[in-house]
């Protein structure tokens, strides 16, 4: 298994998409703080700006580019800067689900729609959105170009102009933007490479989408099942979503991989001498490494092993090593009934009493501790 299957397959995520968000100029609303989980935003068509608190820049977003928000900040969505935003708790009693879709703005009805009888029946509350069944959304694309929307009959192209103000639209008299969000809730107990070397946000332009092969068809996918209400499209919705987190980090490691200024796990596992060597790790974790045969395994010397190594991955290869092997040992224990002194002798440790120190020294608990703590232990689970 690679080292990003690796990671990725030990850690407890679950993805989740809401229902499409429509909005029609002027417009603007805010969404909490993220706590323990990434947001994917995706633009549909149209385009917005986005402002997370507590930083300078706006980001300006188009149709057909991507959002992976790690940061955990107040987050405002808006047509134009001078805009009113809106707590989105005042906008609707609840954020659309699968075959729905949420109309915010101008265009609005000043209410919100919660599904009601088996034939789609909506019953009203004195909020200033509504929420209705999608009818049609389907993804089409053009040659040359990303993400273009077909929505409710009406088609709008990645390739217009929708630079963040509501323009692209304006032109056809319309100002309206569509968009997804979704959310990848992640387990608290962890602490994950992969996680720790995500910037706080990552956006992937049109280019950047087209660049990742099959990224656009699994947007497309995703975004007819959100539409939909067939059969078994809730868990289809939750892996294409996974799947997406997958194909967006690996468009993002194609971006830094010849940055200088990027350092972190992510580009260090496209280093092909530092990547080898955390294949290495990844595969035999148990395995008796030193920083002289893993510097031997991917042909450099130790002290230029060593050296590369700590500028790329912010941990020396023997921190690493161990730190590996403790999230190795959390999985065993929090997923199987096996004892501490297999565990240990699972990830390296012959002593029992050497694992327990290593194992405390990282995440606070002894081994017993934690198997003991599972039961009161929750995900970390927030709404945004």
């Amino acid at each position: 298994m690679d080292t990003l299957s690796d990671v990725l397959n030990s850690v407890r995520f679950q993805g989740a998409m809401y229902g499409l968000i429509e909005c029609t100029a002027p417009w603007g609303f805010r969404m909490p703080r993220a706590e323990g989980h990434i947001r994917l935003i995706m633009l549909v068509r149209g385009g917005c700006l986005i402002h997370f608190a507590g930083e300078e820049d706006v980001i300006s977003v188009k149709a057909g580019e991507l959002l992976l928000a790690k940061k955990d900040a107040v987050c405002e969505f808006m047509d134009s800067r001078s805009s009113i935003v809106m707590p989105i708790e005042e906008l609707c009693a609840n954020m659309p689900t699968r075959g729905q879709k949420l109309r915010l703005g101008a265009r609005s009805s000043f209410v919100a729609c919660n599904s009601g009888g088996a034939n789609g029946d909506y019953a009203a509350q004195s909020h200033a959105a509504d929420v209705e069944v999608a009818s049609r959304v389907s993804v089409a694309y053009r040659e040359g170009s990303a993400i273009d929307g077909a929505i409710d009959g009406a088609t709008y192209g990645a390739g217009e102009d929708s630079s963040g103000n509501g323009s692209g639209d304006r032109a056809r008299g319309q100002n309206i933007t569509s968009l997804m969000l979704g959310c990848f809730t992640l387990d608290e107990n962890q602490r994950n490479p992969f996680v720790a070397s995500l910037p706080d946000v990552i956006h992937l332009n049109s280019d950047h989408v087209a660049s990742e092969v099959g990224l656009e068809s699994t947007i497309r996918l995703l975004t007819t099942e959100v539409a939909g209400k067939g059969p078994g499209g809730d868990i289809l919705v939750g892996r294409l979503s996974e799947a997406i987190l997958v194909q967006i980090i690996r468009a993002y490691i194609t971006q830094i991989k010849n940055c200088k200024e990027t350092p972190g796990w992510l580009k260090a596992i496209a280093d092909p001498q530092i990547g080898s060597a955390l294949s290495l790790i990844h595969e035999k974790p148990e395995a008796p490494w030193t920083v002289a045969s893993l510097a031997e395994a991917v042909n450099m010397s130790r002290t230029s092993f060593a050296t590369r190594f700590a500028s790329l991955v912010n941990a020396t290869p023997i921190d690493y090593l161990t730190s590996w092997r403790m999230h190795k040992a959390l999985v065993l224990l929090r997923d199987g009934d096996a004892n501490v002194e297999y565990v240990g002798s699972a990830v390296g440790y012959t002593s029992r009493a050497a694992f327990a120190k290593a194992f405390k020294k990282e995440f606070g608990k002894s081994p017993g501790e934690f198997r003991d703590s599972l039961n009161g232990d929750k995900q970390v689970v927030i709404q945004v």
